[in-house]
């Protein structure tokens, strides 16, 4: 397999798995986002390149995500949250977030790994459970 076919596959690799998956770059930035998530979202590759892509979420959990990224790159350390993202729609579902430090060989972060797991059935459930334990 060529270089150019390998890429390729790796590529048909990222976009197929049943997760929003992206790249950052090691101020945080996003350099990278599967199809996917484009599709998921609506924004391009391009509109969502940067800091664009926080305009996909709940402007709610945009504070709190935040908040949790600065530390998570301030500590260098793997992490998750959970917050909510905007679908092509307009319609706000339940993510869970979660970030892995690519380090080089000295140790420094070269690039951010992240998946986006859509969970919003999930809390849903959890909220009925917790509302009928209420009620009984």
């Amino acid at each position: 397999m060529t270089r150019v076919e390998s890429d390729a596959h790796l590529r048909r690799i990222i976009d197929t798995i049943p997760v929003l998956a992206w790249c950052n770059l090691p101020e945080g930035s996003n350099e990278f986002l599967n199809q996917r998530w484009q599709d998921y979202t609506g924004l391009s590759q391009r509109e969502a390149c940067g800091w664009g892509s926080q305009a996909a979420f709940h402007p709610d959990d945009i504070g709190p995500l935040m908040d949790r990224w600065r530390m998570l790159l301030s500590s260098g350390e793997a992490g998750e949250i959970e917050a909510r993202l905007r679908r092509h729609d307009g319609v706000y579902r339940w993510f869970l977030i979660r970030v892995e430090p690519l380090r080089n060989e000295v140790g420094n972060i070269v690039r951010w790994y992240g998946t986006s797991t859509d969970i919003d059935d999930l809390k849903r459930a959890h909220v009925e459970l917790v509302q009928g334990s209420n009620a009984a």
